[in-house]
């Protein structure tokens, strides 16, 4: 039931947007998300039917992918979970409240986000800019800026969003594994709303990142882009990418894992 629940939600929430960008060698089955997608408001197309195939399957059988589509319906007025484009100038807001850029500075990214140029190359020039070094230390406006964006989430739920991820974490609680594309913790906020302790992994863990594909953390969602939480384990930009994509120790596990699964 959860299952069926969560695709016809799943449904509603992503009609006519594109679909959400997964890693390739993990997900090859997946179209990759465009990073200028659409910020219009969720179609009320028809949903579709649950997949025949999917009746069958018990939550164990199944790797639940959660993409921007999930998020944007979970938290509708927060402009930064529902595209590249409305998180980039989420980013640009916050350090401009916090007096981190130039009056031309600001002026550069606001016209490179009209222009929709390379949101992909925007956003590293943007943490490049946030990150400055002094004395090797890196500093935290990046993360400040993460976590003025992503401030007090569950006060941004609304009914529909929460009964949404009612759904998610009845899959967990029974054998489902999750990941998801999305910086924000929406599922593990709203799971110990419950009362259901759920733990944030990246990729810079790979212990746990084996345990995950072992199946021994259930109760985690694995963040392949990063969580907010862990700044310095977002992927945001080219080289980003192109390290997770050729770091194939850690993704191996998780790879094998999907493989043995029904992804949803």
């Amino acid at each position: 039931a959860a299952v069926a629940e969560l695709f016809v939600c799943g449904r509603r929430a992503l009609g006519g947007r594109r679909k959400i960008r997964i890693l390739r060698s993990w997900m090859a089955s997946l179209q990759r998300q465009d990073s200028s997608a659409r910020d219009d408001a969720p179609s009320a197309k028809k949903c579709r039917k649950l997949l025949p195939s999917l009746k069958t399957k018990k939550p164990q059988d199944l790797v639940l992918v959660i993409g921007t589509g999930v998020s944007a319906a979970v938290a509708p007025q927060v402009p930064a979970l529902k595209s590249w484009k409305g998180l980039i100038q989420a980013l640009l807001d916050a350090a401009n409240d916090f007096d981190l850029l130039e009056e031309e500075e600001n002026k550069r990214f606001q016209k490179s986000l009209r222009e929709d140029k390379n949101l992909v190359h925007v956003a590293h020039d943007l943490i490049q800019k946030l990150s400055p070094r002094t004395s090797n230390v890196r500093s935290t406006f990046f993360k400040d800026c993460l976590y003025e964006v992503f401030d007090d989430l569950e006060s941004k739920m609304d009914d529909v969003g929460k009964h949404l991820l009612q759904s998610v974490l009845k899959l967990m609680e029974n054998g489902t594994l999750v990941l998801t594309t999305n910086f924000d913790n929406l599922v593990e906020i709203y799971g110990a709303h419950q009362g259901t302790q759920l733990e944030s992994l990246d990729l810079t863990d790979e212990k746990k990142v084996l345990e995950w594909a072992q199946e021994k953390r259930r109760l985690s969602v694995l963040h392949i882009h990063g969580v907010y939480t862990n700044p310095s384990g977002i992927v945001l930009h080219p080289l980003g990418y192109q390290n997770v994509l050729r770091n194939t120790e850690v993704m191996e596990n998780p790879t094998l894992t999907i493989d043995t699964r029904m992804a949803l």
